[in-house]
């Protein structure tokens, strides 16, 4: 599975975070855009990146939810 194809079966903020930081987005904008503090986007991208890397290995559609 490619990068984009996992980041598409990434549920809700997950993905969107991720896509949005694929954009260029810095965390800070990311977090705007969100509604959220930077310290919990910085940490939600960080888990986002783990189950992205474990959907990649894996190729499973279960990334589980936020």
């Amino acid at each position: 599975m490619d990068k984009q194809s996992a980041i598409a079966h990434l549920p809700g903020t997950y993905g969107f975070a991720l896509f949005l930081r694929d954009l260029g987005l810095s965390d800070a904008e990311i977090a705007i855009r969100l509604g959220l503090d930077e310290k919990v986007t910085s940490n939600l991208l960080t888990v986002a990146e783990a189950k992205l890397r474990q959907l990649m290995s894996s190729g499973d559609n279960g990334a589980g939810s936020p």
